[in-house]
């Protein structure tokens, strides 16, 4: 269990839980700062401060994921990591320019930037969620249910 504590005066509360039985590590090489946690129910991209800093995270977590799931062998999908909205003019399916009305969505399956006509559909996303339909994107949704045949 990996936790982000926040500190007040007197205690530390836990924001939210993240299970090393689901989680690994992206070191993204072409970003000099920044790494990846993948797990279930969200990923997401850290920004470290230093490259010594950068360095040091990604080893004691790999080093602690890969401990945990060495005596745990189970391993389940994870969450993709969210293109950013800053990356994308353009829906990712259809090319259409996004506007103040044309608003940009992020597929819950593969993280891409897509517009409201192509992100229409909601399934069950492994490694996200088991019990509620997300939005997905027109392509994710037919590998989905290819899947569940």
């Amino acid at each position: 269990l990996l936790v982000t504590p926040v500190s007040s005066d007197s205690f530390t509360s836990i924001l939210r839980p993240y299970y090393l039985d689901r989680m690994s590590v992206n070191d993204i090489s072409n970003e000099q700062l920044s790494f990846q946690i993948l797990s279930y129910g969200e990923s997401f991209t850290v920004q470290a401060n230093t490259e010594k800093e950068k360095r040091e995270w990604v080893k004691v977590l790999e080093s602690s994921i890969s401990e945990y799931q060495k005596n745990n062998p189970q391993k389940s999908e994870t969450a993709p990591v969210w293109i950013p909205d800053n990356d994308a003019a353009q829906c990712m399916r259809c090319k259409a320019d996004f506007s103040v009305i044309s608003r940009r969505h992020h597929c819950r399956s593969c993280g891409g930037v897509v517009c409201g006509d192509c992100s229409q559909s909601k399934c069950i996303v492994p490694g996200v969620s088991l019990s509620r339909a997300l939005r997905v994107c027109t392509v994710c949704k037919k590998q989905l249910e290819q899947k569940k045949v």
